[in-house]
């Protein structure tokens, strides 16, 4: 009934806080990259150019890259979604840790995208010269960045997230309410 659709190998990457839910949720899943990549790939992202993504439109629902979570209910439509903060809010719908209350809502999808942000851009800092190649590339230049912004921008991130967890108590659900969110499960990935 579920399937996350990810990079093949132990990464933890954009995928890891979407395990922890389901994990939590006591929620047997399978984990697949089969159709990922190539032309004919469900990516849109990894099909290579925009004559290939034009030119087929073979996936559940169009992609554009992983993760993402493939849901096939008993009865009702199967759901094929990416974007980590989206799946997080499908899977909170879904799995019981959404919030019901619109304003614990808000701040949930905020504190989830936020720290979709922080991580992204931590990522970037590893990546200055090509976004798709690996680390050890372009060391140099991402060693000298790196350090740069976790003198910089990660201390303002990593306050702003401590006055998210002061402002409801560290051991509440840091969206409001009384039961933990998707937002707890990105968070606690952001900052593990």
């Amino acid at each position: 009934e579920w399937t996350l659709v990810y990079h093949d190998g132990d990464l933890k990457g954009r995928a890891e806080p979407l395990k922890l839910l389901m994990e939590d949720a006591g929620v047997k899943y399978d984990v697949t990259s089969e159709n990922l990549y190539g032309e004919t790939g469900h990516m849109d992202a990894f099909r290579g150019s925009a004559e290939a993504v034009a030119r087929l439109d073979n996936a559940p629902s169009p992609v554009m890259f992983p993760p993402v979570i493939w849901h096939r209910p008993p009865s009702g439509d199967e759901v094929y979604v990416n974007q980590t903060a989206a799946c997080l809010s499908y899977l909170g719908r879904c799995l019981g840790y959404s919030p019901t209350v619109p304003a614990e809502i808000a701040r949930a999808d905020q504190i989830t995208q936020n720290a979709v942000d922080y991580v992204a851009e931590g990522r970037a800092s590893f990546h200055p010269m090509d976004q798709k190649a690996p680390y050890t590339t372009q060391k140099e230049e991402a060693d000298k960045k790196s350090k740069e912004w976790s003198a910089g921008r990660m201390g303002v991130w990593l306050q702003h997230f401590e006055k998210v967890v002061k402002r409801v108590g560290a051991e509440k659900p840091i969206a409001g309410g009384s039961s933990i969110t998707y937002a707890d499960f990105m968070l606690f990935h952001a900052l593990d």
